[in-house]
C-alpha cells in the first residue's frame, strides 16, 4: 500500500503526540514523588 505525503505527515504528528503524552505521564507520576520524599534523602 502506497502512503501519500499526507499520510506520512499525519503519522509523524501522531507519533510525536504519543511520545509527548508519555513524557507528560512520566512527569505527572514523578511530581508527587518529589514532594513526598525530602530532597536530602534523595542525595544520600
Amino acid at each position: 500500500m502506497t502512503k501519500t505525503q499526507h499520510d506520512i505527515v499525519r503519522q509523524g504528528y501522531q507519533a510525536l503526540l504519543d511520545s509527548l503524552a508519555v513524557v507528560d505521564t512520566i512527569r505527572f507520576i514523578q511530581a508527587p514523588v518529589r514532594e513526598i520524599i525530602p530532597k536530602n534523602a534523595m542525595n544520600g
